[in-house]
C-alpha cells in the first residue's frame, strides 16, 4: 500500500477519514426480562415482563422455580456508544454517522445480543442502503461483541449460506468506499487463530473486500476477549497475503510480554482526543511502531 503524508493533526495516515459510518449495538436500558431456565438450570428462553422503571425490582420473586429475573446489561451498550462518540469527535463527524442496531432480548449471559440474526442483518443492510454517499467512505467501524467466525450484528462465516450473507453486506460497503478503506473491527476474537488468523472473520472480511475491488483495504481485528477499544492484541490484514500480522507482537510468553507490547498496551488506555486507540487504525504499522518505540 502506498503511504502518503497528509495534514491530519500531524498523523501519518493512509486514508484520511473524510466520510464514514460506525455500527454499534443498541440495548433498551430500562427493560426488564424474565429468564426461564430448564431443569438443569440452563437458559431456555427470555420472557419480556415489564419496564424496569415500572415498579419491578431486583427483589421481585416468582412463584415458578424455573423463572429468574435479570436486567438488561446497559454497560456494554454505553461502552460501545461512548467510544463511537469519541471517534466522531476525533474526526469531526456528525453523530448521525453512528448507526445503532437493535439487539432485542438479552442472551443467556445477560448481554443484549439475543435478537433474531435476520433482524440484525436487515437493520445493517437497511442502514447501508439508506446512506446518501456523495463522497466514498474512507472509514467504516464496527464496535460490538465478536468471535472468531462473526460479529454481533448477525454476520458470520460458520456456513456457506451465512458467509454469502456476509459477502452481500460487504459488497454494499465496497460499493460505497474508497479502494483504501480502513475497517477496524473493535470486537473480541475476530482475528484469532493460527497462521495469522487465516480463515477467521477479519481475514474473510479483508479477502472479500479485495474481491470487490478494494485492493488497498485494511482490516484490524483482535485475537482475544476484552475491552476491544483498548485491547492491544491486534492483528492487521492488508494487501494480498494470507492472514494478518501483529501491529505489536505480544511475544511468545503471554505472562512475560515484551517491553514494546507493554508500552502499546498502556498507550491504548490513555484518554483524550489524541488517544492512540482513536488514531492507530489510520496509521501505518510502521508509524505505530515508531510511536510506541518512543514510549520505551
Amino acid at each position: 500500500m502506498r503511504e502518503v503524508s497528509v495534514a491530519y493533526d500531524g498523523w501519518q495516515v493512509l486514508s484520511p477519514p473524510q466520510k464514514g459510518i460506525i455500527f454499534v449495538p443498541q440495548y433498551d436500558r430500562n427493560q426488564l426480562w424474565v429468564e426461564r431456565v430448564n431443569e438443569a438450570g440452563n437458559h431456555a428462553e427470555w420472557i419480556r415482563r415489564a419496564n424496569w422503571d415500572g415498579g419491578e425490582s431486583e427483589a421481585t420473586t416468582f412463584s415458578e422455580a424455573n423463572l429468574r429475573m435479570t436486567r438488561r446489561n446497559p454497560h456494554d451498550a454505553r461502552y460501545f456508544r461512548d467510544n463511537a462518540v469519541l471517534i466522531c469527535q476525533a474526526h469531526g463527524w456528525p453523530r448521525d454517522c453512528i448507526i445503532e442496531i437493535d439487539n432485542g432480548a438479552p442472551n443467556s449471559h445477560a448481554e443484549g445480543d439475543g435478537a433474531d440474526e435476520a433482524s440484525k442483518r436487515r437493520q445493517v443492510i437497511d442502514a447501508l442502503d439508506a446512506q446518501s454517499v456523495t463522497e466514498p467512505w474512507s472509514l467504516v467501524v464496527f464496535i460490538n461483541h465478536g468471535w472468531d467466525t462473526g460479529i454481533q450484528m448477525g454476520f458470520n462465516i460458520r456456513s456457506e449460506p451465512q458467509a454469502q450473507r456476509t459477502r452481500e453486506m460487504l459488497q454494499l460497503i465496497a460499493e460505497r468506499s474508497r479502494t483504501d478503506l480502513v475497517l477496524p473491527i473493535y470486537g473480541c476474537d475476530t482475528a484469532k487463530g493460527e497462521n495469522g488468523g487465516e480463515g477467521h472473520f477479519a481475514d474473510f472480511v479483508r479477502d472479500t473486500l479485495r474481491d470487490f475491488g478494494l485492493a488497498n483495504c485494511r482490516i484490524d481485528g483482535h485475537t482475544v476477549a476484552g475491552k476491544a477499544m483498548e485491547c492491544p492484541h491486534v492483528r492487521r490484514f492488508e494487501g494480498s497475503g494470507r492472514g494478518g500480522e501483529w501491529i505489536i507482537d505480544p511475544g511468545p510468553e503471554p505472562l512475560n510480554p515484551s517491553d514494546s507490547f507493554n508500552a502499546w498496551k498502556h498507550a491504548l488506555l490513555e484518554r483524550g482526543a489524541d488517544s492512540l486507540k482513536l488514531r492507530y487504525p489510520l496509521m501505518s504499522t510502521a508509524a505505530i511502531r515508531a510511536e510506541v518505540s518512543r514510549l520505551l
